[in-house]
């Protein structure tokens, strides 16, 4: 007895209403691959003719085995007359090919050979598939293999920097809003749109919502994309953004080792023309307010006298802040000793 001839069934629904189409058999072949194997020959089918690959779904996946499964336990060829209710909702388009045979790559070769099911293989509507393969008492394979067209998984949005603003050229962290259902992000920024000449951070965890970004050339356009892998597909936000090339203020007085500070005069420091406020702390440790803060200073101050008399002969630490495109991330650091008050 001859090997049995292949069928398959064609249907594509669009927002609920099926059309269906039947092909002529054709011939199964050795058995062979799985159903990985085939997403392959179809994205690579799709990449022949300049179509964006397909991304697996889990939803579907589940769906389509469900009626592979059925198929092989009834043994009837037909399409799931479910299928519009039963993947996962907010498709705008759903196929449907199913075939059985004595091999994955009979059935797909004969799907590519058919002109119904390899429009769905190849619509630039579809982005997501399931392919799924049940075996009955006999070895005949039964394949279902499903198409959606959903609208493209959010993506992250950043907090900083925002588009249009202006930020400081100093190393900073770069952060953004989490993404339901994110698996990974990454981070790039660059001289370009989508540029990746000067971060590329691989892949990050999905519970990590910001990055370490190096200090970056000032006065010109730069791009930041955040990209998010969320059910098989990466999407991605851009923003827009310029560095100041401006320094944050420094000291003049106290310089940065200093001692024997005379603390009866006032703190000095350069000023930033895009600045827009100030503040200093001093403290015994790095970056610490428990000897003096300032509280706001207007743009045009630089200077502070510290009204209390500060610790003599120990190491203290000030520090003044700029406030530079909404943000009082950049400052300077100065460690002195206080001359006796």
């Amino acid at each position: 007895m001859g090997p049995k001839l292949l069928k398959i069934v064609v249907a594509v629904a669009t927002l609920g209403f099926p059309i269906l189409a039947s092909a002529a058999p054709a011939r199964a072949d050795s058995p062979g691959p799985g159903p990985g194997d085939m997403v392959t020959w179809v994205n690579t089918l799709r990449s022949g003719v300049n179509v964006a690959p397909l991304a697996t779904d889990a939803g579907l996946t589940a769906v389509a085995q469900q009626w592979a499964n059925h198929m092989a336990d009834t043994g009837v060829l037909a399409h799931n007359p479910n299928l519009a209710t039963q993947a996962p909702s907010g498709w705008t388009k759903i196929g449907e090919n199913v075939g059985d045979g004595y091999s994955l790559a009979g059935v797909y070769n004969a799907l590519v050979y058919t002109s119904a099911a390899r429009d769905s293989m190849v619509n630039p509507t579809f982005n997501r598939t399931a392919i799924a393969v049940a075996a009955d008492t006999h070895n005949h394979v039964w394949v279902a293999e499903i198409f959606g067209a959903y609208p493209p998984p959010p993506s992250a949005t950043f907090v900083f920097p925002t588009g249009g603003s202006v930020i400081f050229p100093s190393p900073q962290p770069f952060s953004w809003l989490q993404v339901p259902g994110a698996t990974y992000y990454c981070l790039t920024v660059g001289s370009s749109q989508g540029a990746t000449d000067l971060v590329n951070s691989g892949l990050l965890a999905n519970s990590q919502l910001s990055f370490g970004v190096p200090a970056l050339p000032g006065s010109q356009p730069l791009w930041a994309r955040i990209y998010s892998y969320v059910q098989g597909t990466w999407t991605f936000t851009d923003a827009k953004f310029s560095a100041t090339g401006a320094s944050t203020a420094n000291f003049t007085r106290p310089t940065s080792g200093a001692t024997n500070v005379d603390t009866t005069k006032p703190l000095t420091w350069s000023p930033v023309a895009s600045a827009g406020y100030y503040a200093v702390t001093v403290g015994t440790t790095t970056g610490g307010h428990d000897l003096a803060n300032s509280g706001l200073l207007q743009p045009s101050q630089t200077s502070f006298a510290v009204a209390a008399a500060l610790p003599a002969g120990k190491t203290l630490w000030a520090r003044v802040y700029s406030y530079i495109a909404n943000s009082w991330m950049h400052y300077s650091d100065v460690s002195f000793t206080a001359a006796p008050r």
